[in-house]
């Protein structure tokens, strides 16, 4: 669960990819542990069909992900 963002890495000079979870789950232990888990697991992996990770935050108590932008059909 999470919001996926577009946005500008003005460091990369690319478009990327932001997963925010929601302000009120940075409280849940359970779900940061999962959220870093899925971090972690996708920078370990190298594959044309796995998503780059760039890097890994918290803003304003919302952790996020940052990672590659693949084009494609929305919902």
């Amino acid at each position: 669960m999470g919001e996926v963002y577009r946005a500008r890495d003005t460091r990369l000079g690319k478009q990327v990819a932001v997963k925010v979870l929601p302000e009120g789950f940075g409280l849940d232990s359970d779900r940061l542990r999962r959220f870093a888990d899925e971090a972690r697991a996708g920078s370990a992996l190298n594959h044309p069909n796995i998503l780059t990770i760039h890097g890994v935050g918290e803003a304003g108590g919302s952790p996020y992900v940052v990672s590659e932008l693949l084009e494609g059909a929305g919902r």
